[in-house]
């Protein structure tokens, strides 16, 4: 199958399709585990306090949706895409400099 789709669509192939296609799957999984990492890192800022908010795993996410919504997830997550975008087109460039010098 998956020779079949290769060569019916060559175009996929180019350098430009490999970048787009890195980027978008880098949004989708950003997009999928950044909940649980604004979990993680809220649980681990509220480590050192005296009197701690959340209890836990399970009331760190029951208080962000309850106080900010579904929002209260995401926030960072332009900034997360972001670098995820720059480590693509970084780690591209250099694989291709480095094939030319080679």
């Amino acid at each position: 199958v998956h020779n079949k789709l290769k060569s019916k669509y060559k175009f996929l192939e180019t350098d430009f399709w490999k970048i787009i296609s890195n980027v978008l799957f880098s949004i989708l999984g950003a997009i999928v585990t950044y909940p649980l990492d604004t979990v993680c890192r809220r649980l681990i800022m509220d480590a050192g306090r005296e009197s701690p908010r959340y209890k836990g795993i399970f009331d760190c996410f029951e208080r962000i949706w309850e106080d900010e919504g579904i929002k209260g997830f995401f926030k960072g997550l332009g900034v997360c895409i972001l670098q995820n975008v720059g480590q693509i087109l970084y780690t591209f460039l250099m694989d291709s400099l480095i094939e030319r010098i080679t």
